[in-house]
């Protein structure tokens, strides 16, 4: 969910300092006057598409920031431990599954104007600034900016005479994936389901969920 969340944070962002020129300046102090006009007229005669993945086919027009998520391996930990349990209103105590993801987005933006696309990156750094305790709120544990690529003509995008251009943010955050140690009827509370078996071998059917094969495990021990 880490891409949806940047995604919804960007587009907040360009919203939020494309509609008054005060705060636009304020993100562009080094530049003079003439220059952040320029800047500001871009967004009013451009409007930003967006899209979650970029596939190299998008019909969508330019400029264009799209969103592409990446988890990373975390420190050999191995999956299911056990969190804190947890209590409701009515005292009844509930336990929960836990794993670390190590996710990464790359935001990659593309613009057939150079001055427009130093634009939109720095929107997006300010943006990821300015709500970064709701991904903090969200339940990442941090937020990390680890690097951007170089401005470079982008090849796949060109037509009607016109260079494109592209650039990449990358920003990292851990994340707590927790799910119920128990699978529960919310609206009758201690009735559990039924966790169906492990089927991997086609030699019969199960009537439960219809897929061949089953694994038997014999939990005895000979020790």
């Amino acid at each position: 969910m880490f891409d949806l969340h940047t995604i919804h944070a960007i587009k907040n962002g360009i919203h939020y300092y494309t509609r008054d020129r005060f705060m636009f300046d304020t993100l562009f102090p080094a530049v003079s006057d003439n220059m952040k006009a320029r800047m500001f007229q871009f967004f009013a005669d451009n409007p930003v598409s967006f899209d979650g993945a970029y596939t190299g086919s998008t019909a969508k027009p330019l400029p264009l920031v799209t969103v592409e998520l990446v988890e990373a391996y975390y420190d050999a930990q191995g999956i299911g431990n056990m969190s804190h349990p947890r209590s409701d209103a009515d005292g009844r105590r509930f336990y929960y599954y836990h794993q670390f993801t190590s996710q990464e987005v790359r935001i990659n933006v593309y613009c057939n104007q150079m001055e427009g696309l130093r634009a939109i990156h720095r929107l997006i750094q300010a943006a990821m600034l300015l709500w970064k305790n709701s991904f903090i709120k969200a339940g990442y544990e941090n937020l990390l900016f680890t690097g951007t690529t170089p401005l470079v003509p982008e090849p796949r995008l060109e037509g009607e005479g016109r260079e494109v251009y592209s650039r990449q943010l990358r920003y990292a955050a851990l994340h707590l994936l927790e799910i119920p140690a128990k699978i529960e009827d919310l609206s009758n509370i201690g009735a559990l389901e039924p966790l169906l078996d492990v089927e991997v071998f086609a030699e019969d059917t199960t009537a439960d969920s219809g897929v061949q094969g089953r694994v038997s495990v014999d939990l005895t021990s000979d020790s």
